[in-house]
């Protein structure tokens, strides 16, 4: 998209007001979220812990005029021991509303498959999506195993059935 350019950020811009990514996230979830309220002050020490690892990343989408994040997409890169291969999981993206459809989503996806392939070496990229995400993903060949398991719950439900 014109007016828009995609870069990695670095450990040197956690230092920078980042804030945009949150307001991305909270205008996705909704203001009164609970995993996101009052997040930044939260979500900026996790973040610097991850990038620690050096196997997470983010990868913004920057309108050019404003010089403002518009979007993200954030990635952890594994090693698999059973298969022997990096596997790339593209954890989240977000675009703001008012840019949707636009190619952002498309530009921050191949900015992410290239990072997996010819950084990483990957073998697999994995997404995990539902409806009417999945049709997105499927443009890039995504696609779901018919063996693949996938099953989540919120750490207070499995807490709640220990009890």
């Amino acid at each position: 998209m014109k007016g828009t350019k995609i870069k990695e950020l670095t450990k040197e811009d956690l230092d920078k007001d980042l804030r945009p990514l949150d307001y991305i996230v909270q205008k996705h979830h909704g203001v009164y979220a609970m995993s996101v309220k009052g997040s930044w002050e939260k979500r900026l020490p996790m973040l610097k812990e991850a990038f620690k690892t050096g196997r997470y990343g983010i990868i913004v989408a920057v309108e050019t005029e404003t010089d403002t994040i518009c979007a993200f997409l954030d990635y952890w890169i594994i090693h698999c021991f059973v298969e022997n291969m990096n596997i790339a999981f593209l954890q989240n993206m977000r675009v703001i509303e008012y840019l949707r459809g636009k190619g952002i989503g498309t530009m921050l996806v191949n900015k992410f498959i290239e990072i997996a392939d010819k950084r990483w070496n990957c073998g697999e990229v994995h997404v995990m999506a539902g409806k009417p995400a999945d049709e997105f993903y499927s443009k890039f060949g995504f696609k779901y195993k018919p063996s693949d398991i996938y099953m989540e719950a919120r750490i207070e439900e499995l807490k709640k059935k220990g009890e």
